[in-house]
This record gives structure tokens, C-alpha cells and sequence, in this order.
């Protein structure tokens, strides 16, 4: 199991019962498919300030605590070029992929080649910061 989250848990989250319902169900927790490795996307979107990382970081600890302890989550900041790349050293780092630090390794293309092979499957480490 893997868990890379930059963020703390708040414990002052309220509300927003009825968007993570839908986001809980679009995800599909309740019955993934017999025998077969599945992958449900959903997206959070609108203004800035709205509250989409509360929603997401509340969505995320309640799947850590509250579900599936086989459920890996990545935390993935694209704001920058910099911070795509940091997110990416982070989970190789953590989940000690082969090669992220030899030189000219290109770590996000290193860590997109590991998170689609059946090989990230196997790992059971976690990181949330605080």
C-alpha cells in the first residue's frame, strides 16, 4: 500500500457530504471487477479557493483510514514543472524504485513506466506529511 500526500489531515473539514458521496461512488469502491487490476479517474474542478484540495485531502484520508488498506494513493502536484518533478522524486523515493537516483534518469518517466507495470502492485510503503 502506498499513501504520498503532502498534506496534513484537517480536522476542521465540514461539509461537502454530498460531493464526496458522488466522488465515492464515481470511483466505484463498492465492486471492482473480478480478477482484473482497475483504474477509476474523477476529477475535482472550479474556482480557485473553492475547496477542491479539502475535498480531495478529505476523500484521501477517509480511503486510507476508512476503506481498503490495498489501495495505493499518489499525490501528484502539476502546478509547476518543478513541483511535477518533486511530486514524482517523492514517490520513487518512498516506494524505492530502481534507478531514480542514478544519473540522467528522468524520474517522472521512471515513475509513470513503474506505475504501469503489475510490479507497483507489490509495494507497501506510505508517506503522509504533516
Amino acid at each position: 500500500r502506498t499513501v504520498v500526500v503532502p498534506y496534513a489531515y484537517n480536522p476542521n473539514f465540514v461539509g461537502r457530504r454530498e460531493i464526496l458521496d458522488r466522488l465515492r461512488s464515481a470511483l466505484g469502491h463498492h465492486q471492482p471487477p473480478e480478477g482484473r487490476v482497475w483504474q477509476r479517474k474523477a476529477c475535482l474542478y472550479g474556482l480557485s479557493g473553492i475547496g477542491k484540495t479539502q475535498i480531495a485531502l478529505e476523500y484521501v484520508y477517509w480511503l486510507r483510514d476508512d476503506l481498503d488498506p490495498e489501495v495505493s494513493v499518489f499525490w501528484v502536484d502539476a502546478s509547476s514543472p518543478e513541483q511535477f518533478w518533486r511530486s514524482n522524486l517523492s514517490i520513487a523515493q518512498e516506494c524505492q524504485i530502481p534507478g531514480y537516483d542514478d544519473a540522467g534518469t528522468s524520474v517522472v518517466a521512471l515513475v509513470k513506466t513503474w506505475l504501469e507495470s503489475e510490479e507497483s502492485g507489490d509495494q507497501r510503503c506510505q508517506q503522509v506529511k504533516s
